[in-house]
């Protein structure tokens, strides 16, 4: 192979999109590697947070108050006897105005901090 072939070659336009495939193809490696390390650490951050979170306290549910009313209920049973069964009835109000302050706290496990309220 002469060196006008081999210049050939190597300035077409064929042996250069293989060159830029290979070099893609190596570059993928250490972007998995990356990928994989943002992963793991996500993970953790995960991990740390639920951890700290479960020590503090569980979920809270704000309610407001409800009126429950116990009664009787009369009815005749299969045989044709009056019978009874107690019910209760429950009544909430109609508007409900809650004035409520949330003091966060933030704690930290490792590199990993948490907000807590």
């Amino acid at each position: 192979m002469s060196e006008r072939e081999g210049r050939r070659w190597r300035d077409s336009s064929m042996f250069k999109l293989l060159i830029m495939g290979g070099l893609i193809l190596v570059l993928l490696v250490p972007l998995g590697m990356v990928g994989s390390l943002i992963a793991e650490r996500q993970s953790r951050r995960t991990h740390a947070i639920n951890e700290v979170a479960g020590t503090w306290g569980g979920t809270q549910t704000v309610g407001g108050p409800v009126l429950t009313v116990p009664f009787r209920e009369w009815y005749k049973d299969k045989d044709g006897k009056p019978a009874s069964t107690r019910v209760e009835a429950q009544f909430l109000p109609e508007s409900l105005n809650i004035e409520a302050r949330v003091l966060s706290e933030r704690r930290r496990r490792g590199i990993y901090e948490a907000v807590l309220y």
